[in-house]
């Protein structure tokens, strides 16, 4: 293992975990150096190396990630208070920062996002210093869902994520407070070509839907064995995860890949609650 990487991986972890206190000196740099275990002089520099961000520009790009969610999905929620909550004295300042990642105001941000410049700007560098890790083995019992099928470039998830949301807002068929809430993932998105990637939003049913205008379908998430991982944490460090299962996991293991993709299911969201408090369960099919 790479023992600054370790070390840096540390820091982001505690700066998610961090993001929201009151506290500023928690994320101070004499903090965050004394975290990485680097001196303060070496700190910024090695941090920068394998993020590829300066630490506060960092820390400020997932507090505007968190911001573009509220605009987004939360449209009864002021602009001027996810700038404060955000760390922004003013909405002008807010407005500068905001439209420098995202190339929109928060306003139009809000109208119409841009999820494919969004996507493009909340990438960050990071290695995998993954050990072994708690993996249990399951039996999943077949579970009906109501389906929305994504096709198309990462970058532009958001908006089918977008759809289903509307989707489920307009009916009861799968309220999201006391239904369960899956992800299927056909691809790497680090591996397929933009145009081929394939994803399904799912929610759990108990009746069939109706035909609706977000095209959402009726289908199941068949019964079989899994290879269950539990993820605490952004979304953002799942994938080293969902790697481990696949090089190493398996071949220690000795299992066989059943035909139904990898699949996740999300047990909250952000941004009710804070990215370091999300918890995700990696499913992994096996026969």
């Amino acid at each position: 293992m790479n023992k600054h990487l370790a070390q840096i991986n540390s820091v982001i972890e505690y700066i998610y975990a961090h993001l929201d206190s009151d506290n500023e000196s928690q994320l101070s740099l004499d903090q965050l150096s004394s975290v990485s275990g680097f001196s303060k002089y070496h700190f910024t520099r090695v941090f920068s190396s394998y993020t590829g961000l300066t630490v506060s520009r960092f820390v400020q790009r997932l507090k505007l990630k968190r911001a573009s969610y509220k605009l987004a999905f939360h449209p009864e929620e002021k602009i001027i208070d996810i700038a404060f909550e955000a760390s922004f004295d003013s909405h002008e300042a807010f407005s500068r920062a905001f439209k420098r990642v995202y190339q929109q105001t928060p306003s139009q941000f809000r109208e119409k996002p841009n999820w494919e410049q969004w996507h493009k700007n909340n990438q960050f560098r990071r290695g995998s210093t993954m050990q072994d890790l708690d993996v249990k083995i399951i039996d999943f019992e077949e579970q009906a869902v109501a389906l929305l099928k994504h096709r198309g470039a990462p970058a532009k998830l958001n908006h089918s994520v977008a759809k289903f949301i509307e989707w489920r807002k307009s009916n009861s068929f799968s309220p999201i407070a006391s239904s369960r809430t899956f992800g299927l993932a056909y691809h790497d998105p680090a591996t397929v070509p933009a145009h081929e990637f394939k994803f399904d939003i799912c929610g759990s049913v108990n009746l069939s839907i109706d035909e609706n205008p977000q095209g959402v379908i009726n289908a199941t998430i068949p019964a079989g064995r899994c290879a269950k991982l539990i993820h605490k944490g952004s979304h953002d460090l799942m994938g080293e995860k969902i790697y481990y299962l696949y090089q190493d996991w398996l071949m220690k293991s000795g299992e066989t890949l059943r035909d139904f993709p990898c699949f996740f299911e999300y047990k909250n969201f952000f941004p009710e609650v804070s990215e370091s408090e999300l918890i995700t369960y990696i499913y992994l099919p096996i026969k």
